[in-house]
């Protein structure tokens, strides 16, 4: 998962944070002891065995959903570094270690700075504890997470990053279609050293303007009943 999972955070804090919140989690999680629940016909062994892998299931969803938020942002700032020539830039992304563009960078550090001033770390130990009740620990799901409810929750990613990213795409296509006038209209005019400029000064002015935007859509990504917590039921849910 972002931020907590990131091979930059000390492999001892990880586990120290896992355990924790296993601990925490504990009195919803924990039932009557004995055979688990909805698994008739399977040994003891292979009955923990399996909900123990399904627990890494329920993990994973929940990671990959918080992921895809993330990679909204992220990927709002790839779209807009392209046009305005910035995507032949590469800095270092602390979140997934990987390099990046410049804006994607930017959008990815403004996505984890937010994420905890939003208090989305919280919404997200409530969607944890609410799993539990979507799934709960001592029976198996039916089948993974619904086809229909994946694609819908990717297709929503992308679709948000896409909108995100529409004012500077829109900005540095109005701009291509002045400069190619101008080019027409005065030959002299170096269109392609002015263009870049021209797109750059633009592009920024326009992300700035729509900064606002981006942290609107991050807190409600993450706040109560966001984006996060309806992907979240619309997999785990499915799952039941």
């Amino acid at each position: 998962m972002p931020l907590f999972g990131s091979l930059s955070v000390p492999l001892l804090v990880r586990i120290g944070l896992a355990a924790l919140l296993a601990w925490l989690l504990l009195p919803v999680t924990v039932g009557p002891p004995g055979q688990p629940a909805g698994l008739p016909g399977i040994g003891w062994t292979a009955g923990w065995v399996l909900l123990a892998a399904k627990e890494v299931l329920v993990g994973l969803v929940m990671a990959w959903a918080v992921q895809l938020v993330f990679a909204a942002v992220q990927m709002a700032g790839t779209l807009a570094d392209v046009p305005l020539g910035f995507g032949m830039v590469n800095v270092i992304d602390p979140h997934q270690e990987l390099h990046a563009p410049l804006l994607a960078g930017f959008h990815s550090l403004l996505a984890g700075l937010l994420f905890f001033v939003t208090e989305g770390h919280h919404v997200l130990l409530r969607a944890v504890a609410e799993s539990f009740r979507w799934l709960p620990a001592g029976a198996l799901p039916p089948g993974g997470p619904p086809l229909e409810a994946v694609v819908r929750t990717f297709a929503g990613s992308f679709a948000a990053g896409v909108q995100l990213s529409l004012p500077v795409v829109a900005v540095s296509f109005l701009a291509d279609g002045i400069m190619g006038v101008l080019a027409r209209a005065v030959p002299q005019i170096n269109v392609f050293i002015t263009g870049f400029s021209v797109k750059i000064v633009l592009g920024l002015g326009v992300l700035l303007l729509a900064l606002p935007w981006v942290v609107g859509f991050v807190g409600r990504a993450f706040g109560p009943g966001g984006l996060l917590l309806e992907w979240l039921e619309g997999l785990l849910g499915g799952m039941r």
